[in-house]
Protein backbone atom coordinates (compact mmCIF):
# COMPACT_ATOMS: atom_id res chain seq x y z
CA UNK A 1 0.00 0.00 0.00
CA UNK A 2 1.23 3.46 -0.84
CA UNK A 3 2.44 5.42 2.19
CA UNK A 4 0.64 8.57 1.05
CA UNK A 5 -2.68 6.68 1.26
CA UNK A 6 -1.88 5.62 4.81
CA UNK A 7 -0.99 9.20 5.75
CA UNK A 8 -4.20 10.51 4.14
CA UNK A 9 -6.30 7.98 6.04
CA UNK A 10 -4.52 8.90 9.26
CA UNK A 11 -5.15 12.60 8.71
CA UNK A 12 -8.80 11.98 7.87
CA UNK A 13 -9.17 9.82 11.00
CA UNK A 14 -7.58 12.55 13.11
CA UNK A 15 -9.92 15.21 11.75
CA UNK A 16 -13.00 13.01 12.23
CA UNK A 17 -11.93 12.07 15.78
CA UNK A 18 -11.31 15.67 16.85
CA UNK A 19 -14.52 17.00 15.31
CA UNK A 20 -16.45 14.09 16.85
CA UNK A 21 -14.94 14.74 20.27
CA UNK A 22 -15.78 18.44 20.11
CA UNK A 23 -19.34 17.63 19.05
CA UNK A 24 -19.66 15.22 21.97
CA UNK A 25 -18.42 17.89 24.39
CA UNK A 26 -20.99 20.37 23.12
CA UNK A 27 -23.75 17.83 23.63
CA UNK A 28 -22.56 17.19 27.20
CA UNK A 29 -23.57 20.72 28.22
CA UNK A 30 -27.05 20.31 26.78
CA UNK A 31 -27.35 16.92 28.48
CA UNK A 32 -26.46 18.46 31.84
CA UNK A 33 -29.05 21.20 31.33
CA UNK A 34 -31.74 18.56 30.71
CA UNK A 35 -30.65 16.55 33.74
CA UNK A 36 -30.71 19.65 35.98
CA UNK A 37 -34.26 20.38 34.82
CA UNK A 38 -35.16 16.74 35.48
CA UNK A 39 -33.71 16.95 38.99
CA UNK A 40 -35.81 20.04 39.68
CA UNK A 41 -38.93 18.26 38.45
CA UNK A 42 -38.11 15.15 40.49
CA UNK A 43 -37.69 17.31 43.61
CA UNK A 44 -41.18 18.70 43.06
CA UNK A 45 -42.59 15.20 42.58
CA UNK A 46 -40.82 13.83 45.68
CA UNK A 47 -42.80 16.14 47.93
CA UNK A 48 -41.84 15.43 51.52
CA UNK A 49 -40.81 11.78 51.09
CA UNK A 50 -37.31 11.57 52.61
CA UNK A 51 -36.29 8.52 50.56
CA UNK A 52 -37.19 10.15 47.28
CA UNK A 53 -35.56 13.43 48.34
CA UNK A 54 -32.37 11.53 49.21
CA UNK A 55 -32.39 9.94 45.75
CA UNK A 56 -32.86 13.35 44.14
CA UNK A 57 -30.02 14.75 46.27
CA UNK A 58 -27.72 11.96 45.07
CA UNK A 59 -28.73 12.61 41.46
CA UNK A 60 -28.06 16.34 41.85
CA UNK A 61 -24.69 15.64 43.44
CA UNK A 62 -23.63 13.62 40.40
CA UNK A 63 -24.85 16.38 38.09
CA UNK A 64 -22.85 19.01 39.98
CA UNK A 65 -19.72 16.87 39.93
CA UNK A 66 -20.03 16.38 36.18
CA UNK A 67 -20.82 20.07 35.73
CA UNK A 68 -17.56 20.91 37.49
CA UNK A 69 -15.61 18.83 34.99
CA UNK A 70 -17.51 20.27 32.05
CA UNK A 71 -16.96 23.84 33.22
CA UNK A 72 -13.27 23.62 34.16
CA UNK A 73 -11.46 20.82 32.36
CA UNK A 74 -13.51 20.31 29.22
CA UNK A 75 -13.02 23.81 27.71
CA UNK A 76 -9.26 23.44 28.04
CA UNK A 77 -9.25 19.99 26.46
CA UNK A 78 -11.52 21.20 23.66
CA UNK A 79 -9.23 24.16 22.97
CA UNK A 80 -6.24 21.82 22.95
CA UNK A 81 -8.06 19.58 20.46
CA UNK A 82 -8.73 22.55 18.15
CA UNK A 83 -5.08 23.63 18.39
CA UNK A 84 -3.95 20.08 17.61
CA UNK A 85 -6.23 20.01 14.58
CA UNK A 86 -4.76 23.35 13.44
CA UNK A 87 -1.23 22.00 13.86
CA UNK A 88 -2.05 18.83 11.92
CA UNK A 89 -3.73 20.66 9.06
CA UNK A 90 -0.96 23.28 8.89
CA UNK A 91 1.63 20.53 8.73
CA UNK A 92 -0.30 18.75 5.99
CA UNK A 93 -0.46 21.98 4.00
CA UNK A 94 3.22 22.54 4.67
CA UNK A 95 4.10 19.13 3.30
CA UNK A 96 1.82 19.58 0.31
CA UNK A 97 3.38 22.88 -0.74
CA UNK A 98 7.01 21.86 -0.24
CA UNK A 99 7.60 20.36 -3.69
CA UNK A 100 6.10 23.37 -5.50
CA UNK A 101 8.21 26.18 -6.96
CA UNK A 102 7.63 29.92 -7.15
CA UNK A 103 7.47 33.00 -4.94
CA UNK A 104 3.79 32.51 -4.05
CA UNK A 105 4.38 28.92 -2.99
CA UNK A 106 7.39 29.98 -0.95
CA UNK A 107 5.28 32.60 0.85
CA UNK A 108 2.55 30.05 1.53
CA UNK A 109 5.17 27.54 2.68
CA UNK A 110 6.67 29.94 5.24
CA UNK A 111 3.24 31.07 6.38
CA UNK A 112 2.26 27.45 6.97
CA UNK A 113 5.48 26.90 8.93
CA UNK A 114 4.48 29.80 11.17
CA UNK A 115 0.94 28.43 11.57
CA UNK A 116 2.22 24.94 12.37
CA UNK A 117 4.61 26.26 15.01
CA UNK A 118 1.98 28.57 16.55
CA UNK A 119 -0.65 25.84 16.68
CA UNK A 120 1.83 23.32 18.08
CA UNK A 121 2.86 25.72 20.85
CA UNK A 122 -0.79 26.56 21.56
CA UNK A 123 -1.59 22.84 21.72
CA UNK A 124 1.19 22.18 24.23
CA UNK A 125 0.24 25.15 26.41
CA UNK A 126 -3.45 24.23 26.36
CA UNK A 127 -2.63 20.60 27.08
CA UNK A 128 -0.58 21.61 30.11
CA UNK A 129 -3.45 23.84 31.30
CA UNK A 130 -5.93 20.99 30.87
CA UNK A 131 -3.75 18.57 32.82
CA UNK A 132 -3.24 21.22 35.51
CA UNK A 133 -7.00 21.81 35.74
CA UNK A 134 -7.72 18.10 35.91
CA UNK A 135 -5.19 17.42 38.64
CA UNK A 136 -5.02 20.49 40.84
CA UNK A 137 -8.33 22.31 40.93
CA UNK A 138 -10.49 21.49 43.96
CA UNK A 139 -13.22 18.95 43.49
CA UNK A 140 -16.78 19.33 44.65
CA UNK A 141 -17.50 17.02 47.54
CA UNK A 142 -20.73 17.00 49.44
CA UNK A 143 -19.53 14.40 51.93
CA UNK A 144 -18.08 17.07 54.24
CA UNK A 145 -21.48 18.75 54.49
CA UNK A 146 -22.93 15.62 56.10
CA UNK A 147 -20.17 15.04 58.66
CA UNK A 148 -21.84 17.16 61.36
CA UNK A 149 -25.23 15.50 60.97
CA UNK A 150 -25.88 12.77 63.54
CA UNK A 151 -26.61 9.38 62.11
CA UNK A 152 -30.12 8.46 63.23
CA UNK A 153 -29.60 4.74 62.66
CA UNK A 154 -26.67 4.25 65.03
CA UNK A 155 -26.52 5.01 68.71
CA UNK A 156 -23.22 4.99 70.53
CA UNK A 157 -22.99 2.79 73.62
CA UNK A 158 -23.16 4.79 76.82
CA UNK A 159 -25.01 7.70 75.22
CA UNK A 160 -28.28 8.93 76.76
CA UNK A 161 -31.22 6.81 75.74
CA UNK A 162 -29.37 3.48 75.66
CA UNK A 163 -29.64 0.64 78.17
CA UNK A 164 -25.94 0.96 79.11
CA UNK A 165 -26.39 4.54 80.25
CA UNK A 166 -29.43 3.76 82.47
Amino acid sequence: MNSSVVVAVGIAATVVAIVGYIGYRRQEGARLDREAALASRLRELAGGDPVRLAAVDEFETRIYQRLFGVSTVSPRVTAAAWAFLGAVLSTVGLLATKPLEGALYDAVFYLLIAFAVIFAIAFLVLLVLAVYAATSLPRISFEDAYVDEPDATSVEPGSPGTAAAD
